[in-house]
């Protein structure tokens, strides 16, 4: 009988999603791994995109998990890697306050690690970080509006602004210098460019 395929680091090294995606198999793919090779791919994680974050969590968490004095580890890993030990020390506490709790929140496309973090640093104000961020996801927060929530501010919408051209057809962007801006409602602008081209600018709320 032949014996099931071990996956092996090489096996996700060009594809993180199939880490992040997979968080049932991480542990044995680092117990099938010697920690020259954990710390090599760990290294190659630095410029591999912005979820790369949560593949250098996870392997803080593990050698924080085995190790007979943790904090020592994550300074050495801290160290090695060039990061900051507080930013180290935010992904090991967003594996084990977050991610063992509610792992799906790792494929939240809208969380950034800036989320997670903020989070993390304000445990004491918040009764559940996890049906937070869920709501974060829910509601499409950015950073700022996760903040302003934590706070206990107002959430301010984000609006996404749509240029229709009064005179005739044409484009137009956000970039754009207006000459002069008549507001016709909180939503609403008419806006004229340098160029004497008429604009109805109408905001909808962002998704």
């Amino acid at each position: 009988m032949s014996k099931e395929k071990k996956i092996t680091l090489s096996d996700v090294s060009n594809n993180l999603n199939q880490w992040i995606e997979n968080a049932d198999d991480i542990k044995p793919i680092l117990e099938n791994s010697d920690f020259e090779e954990v710390m090599e791919f760990l290294k190659t994680t630095l410029e591999s995109g912005e979820k790369s974050w949560m593949v250098q969590s996870d392997i803080i968490r593990y050698f924080h998990d085995r190790a007979k004095y943790g904090k020592k580890v994550v300074k050495e890993l801290a160290s090695e890697l060039g990061l900051s030990k507080s930013y180290c020390y935010d992904l090991l506490n967003i594996n084990k306050e977050i991610f063992d709790k509610d792992p799906n929140l790792r494929q939240a496309a809208i969380l950034n690690v800036s989320h997670f973090a903020y989070v993390i640093k304000n445990l004491k104000r918040i009764p559940d970080p996890v049906i937070l961020l869920q709501k974060a996801v829910e509601e499409s927060w950015s950073v700022q509006q996760l903040k302003s929530h934590i706070m206990g501010r107002p959430v301010e919408k984000v609006y996404i602004s749509t240029y229709y051209k009064v005179t005739e057809d044409d484009t137009v962007n956000d970039d754009t210098e207006w000459s002069t801006a008549t507001k016709l409602s909180n939503t609403s602008n008419l806006l004229k460019d340098g160029e004497g081209n008429v604009y109805l600018e109408l905001k909808t709320l962002s998704e």
